[in-house]
């Protein structure tokens, strides 16, 4: 079984099996994680417990019980020693909150004798979970389990650099990369850190190298691939593209367009396809384009610790995980030029 978080990435997981292989084998199962607590833990054994069926996942975006900063009346999770539905489902509508997702469903397997997870380990023999940085919270609960009372080989990938999205929003940790990495080895896993990259030419990972340069906690990059695209073959790496070229260089190249929000201009990529950042986590591109925040700009123009002074990483994440995904080039829409090394000028005809 293969779990990841966004729906980006299950559809990238799909595709490169399809490339290998030319399908997906009858024998890998492809989920989500909130399907995968729905489905496997959830819906089999709620209805043996308080009877009807959870229809479905609602997605929030923040603690859905707060309001005004106070908590909600009768929202706590046990009510006189008993789960607490309330706490969990969206009354007549019965959809399960995503933020007590994988409470929910830690307590319903307690509650079955750990069933749900013995029912696991007789349908597989390893899962693989990746973009495990989304992973926050109760969701190691539900990994602990896994790993403890199952004879599932568990193998999960991640990059904390890519930390863009969690699947909750409750305060429970572990939530830093640090407090998940030592989770992690408290259950037992074996830390290998992976420094290739099959995705990027070799001049994009040094730029993206320095967008975590000045906390010295990564190795350098190395990319392992060999190629380069047929048309535009020499076009290759980061490059800086000033506003008054943008319409040129997206007629050249027709590159994705990377941007922080909805509220980013960009008029000037007309036909090109738009992406917010955080929907392009776990996505290939050949060539991508980056309209840059105030402080994406203070970076390329050379303050590289510009981030370092965030109160969260969410703002270097994102932009690592911008300039990490395409093949061949990522240019940034930058009127005064770069100053970090291994940023060119672009200009028409050069």
């Amino acid at each position: 079984m293969l779990l990841t978080y966004t729906e980006s990435n299950q559809r990238e997981i799909r595709s490169a099996l399809i490339r290998e292989l030319g399908f997906v084998p009858p024998n890998v199962v492809i989920k989500g994680w909130y399907s995968f607590l729905l489905e496997d833990y959830l819906r089999p054994y709620w209805p043996r417990h308080f009877g009807g069926r959870i229809e479905g996942i609602l997605l929030d975006s923040s603690n859905p019980h707060y309001r005004n900063g106070r908590t909600i009346p009768g929202r706590a999770s046990e009510l006189d020693g008993q789960l607490n539905p309330a706490c969990f489902l969206t009354g007549s509508r019965r959809r399960a909150h995503s933020t007590f997702l994988s409470k929910l469903a830690r307590e319903i397997d307690e509650q079955s004798g750990g069933l749900a997870t013995e029912r696991l380990g007789t349908m597989f023999s390893c899962v693989l979970i990746d973009e495990v940085q989304d992973l926050v919270g109760w969701d190691y609960e539900i990994l602990a389990r896994i790993v403890e009372r199952t004879g599932i080989a568990c193998y999960c990938v991640g990059d904390f650099r890519q930390t863009v999205y969690s699947t909750s929003p409750a305060r429970k940790g572990p939530r830093s990369s640090e407090e998940k990495l030592a989770r992690f080895l408290e259950l037992g896993f074996q830390h290998e850190q992976i420094v290739d990259s099959w995705r990027s030419a070799q001049e994009i990972c040094d730029v993206s190298d320095l967008v975590f340069q000045s906390s010295g906690r990564y190795p350098p990059t190395r990319s392992l691939t060999e190629y380069r695209e047929p048309d535009h073959g020499n076009h290759c790496g980061v490059f800086a593209v000033a506003d008054e070229d943008l319409a040129d260089y997206v007629a050249a190249f027709r590159p994705t367009i990377l941007r922080d929000s909805a509220r980013a201009d960009t008029s000037f990529a007309a036909g090109c396809e738009v992406v917010n950042i955080g929907e392009a986590k776990g996505r290939t591109f050949d060539r991508s384009l980056i309209v840059p925040t105030a402080k994406v700009r203070r970076f390329f123009g050379g303050d590289i610790a510009t981030f370092d002074a965030d109160e969260t990483e969410k703002a270097r994440n994102k932009l690592y995980v911008a300039v990490t995904r395409a093949r061949f080039s990522v240019a940034v829409a930058l009127g005064d030029g770069a100053g970090i090394p291994g940023v060119g000028r672009w200009t028409p005809g050069g």
